[in-house]
């Protein structure tokens, strides 16, 4: 599946691999308390949506494999990884890999998303580690700046996205899992990073973040007169 494709094609979602999303709905609806291995999530993927390196397409498989590749080069789990080199450094308590013995997540889709998504945190802890992140705190000067590179044409970097929220520009990334929508934003003028979440699947969290409600100001709006 993954032949020809490199680290940085995974990371940009220019790697061409199928999204698991579509195949796994079999197990995520009627054996949604099932564990399923690697090899189920993998084995169900199709063809390739084109070559790699030919176009951009999000697929959540990319990351899965991703969080492979730190197994594979570290010797370790990826849990343990997350824990020593990026929560327990920053304080981040409640920010954890969602595994099957959680109740945030039926097992399904704790096992099938894995490292693609099946992540909990709080809004507070997921906005300081934006902070950290987008102030070259967690990695280094220039592996945050590859980050934010959106010169591909995608609006999307080495593992962050780039929303158009009231007509600004502003680095980020959504998540959509379960019954939970969320979105981090980096505001980089104000140097503060917004995350909003809903209980809610497919809930529109840029409007919300740029609408402007009864004539107040929006909450990006807000933002920046706090930092004023």
């Amino acid at each position: 599946m993954a032949r020809g494709v490199t680290v940085r094609q995974l990371l940009t979602h220019t790697s061409g691999i199928a999204d698991l999303y579509r195949p796994l709905k079999g197990f995520l609806g009627k054996q949604a308390n099932d564990r399923l291995s690697s090899n189920d999530v993998l084995n169900s993927i199709g063809a390739r949506w084109f070559p790699a390196g030919k176009g951009y397409a999000y697929s959540n498989t990319n990351y899965f494999l991703l969080g492979h590749v730190i197994e594979f080069v570290t010797g370790r789990t990826f849990a343990e990884e997350l824990r020593d080199r990026i929560t327990a450094p920053n304080g981040l308590e409640h920010t954890r890999l969602v595994t099957g013995d959680d109740p945030l997540l039926p097992e399904a889709w704790s096992s099938g998303f894995w490292t693609a998504g099946a992540m909990a945190s709080t809004p507070l802890e997921l906005a300081t580690f934006g902070q950290d992140l987008f102030r070259a705190r967690v990695v280094s000067y220039t592996s945050t700046r590859r980050m934010i590179d959106y010169n591909s044409g995608h609006r999307y970097g080495h593992g962050t996205q780039l929303f158009r929220i009231a007509g600004r520009d502003l680095p980020g990334h959504s998540g959509l899992l379960y019954s939970t929508t969320t979105l981090m934003v980096h505001l980089p003028a104000e140097q503060i990073t917004v995350v909003l979440t809903a209980p809610e699947p497919g809930a529109d969290l840029e409007a919300a973040l740029a609408d402007r409600f009864r004539g107040g100001a929006s909450l990006c709006e807000a933002v920046q007169l706090l930092a004023g």
